[in-house]
């Protein structure tokens, strides 16, 4: 039961990750223009600071949430 639920966690990770993973490498233009203009931006976004702009995602967020 123990491997069932861990491999079940293991693949909701995945399916949540991926979509995400295959749009960066695919080089969505839009978010690799905002990645970059955030690296240069102190990490405070939206009023709250993030863990050295936690690599930058927060920028990529709303292409991965599509």
């Amino acid at each position: 039961m123990k491997i069932f639920c861990a491999f079940s966690l293991m693949l909701f990770i995945a399916l949540m990750v991926a979509p995400g993973f295959t749009r960066y490498l695919h080089g969505d233009t839009e978010c690799m223009v905002a990645r970059g203009i955030c690296r240069h931006l102190p990490c405070q976004p939206y009023g709250k600071k993030i863990g050295h702009c936690l690599l930058n995602t927060y920028c990529c967020k709303e292409y991965v949430m599509k």
